[in-house]
């Protein structure tokens, strides 16, 4: 089974889980991971436990998250001052 669809079924198989126990979950496309929403807060659910992630790409992640998660309050604070 080739890397991409072994990853696509872990993947699946993590998101039908979290939505079997009641908890609200959205795949987010451009981190490449799981992301439970908690009202307006979003918990990260690391989706490789075989294989965890370096120190390098957790900095990395973080860095991709924040700087997300800033142009999307400049946007909604943009759009609500129109």
């Amino acid at each position: 089974m080739s890397s991409t669809l072994k990853d696509f079924w872990s993947i699946y198989s993590i998101y039908a889980d979290l939505t079997d126990q009641g908890k609200k979950v959205a795949y987010d496309d451009e981190l490449g991971c799981i992301l439970q929403i908690k009202g307006e807060k979003r918990g990260y659910v690391p989706l490789s436990y075989d294989r965890p992630l370096t120190l390098k790409a957790l900095v990395e992640k973080a860095k991709k998250l924040k700087s997300l998660a800033g142009s999307r309050f400049l946007r909604s604070w943009t759009n609500t001052e129109l």
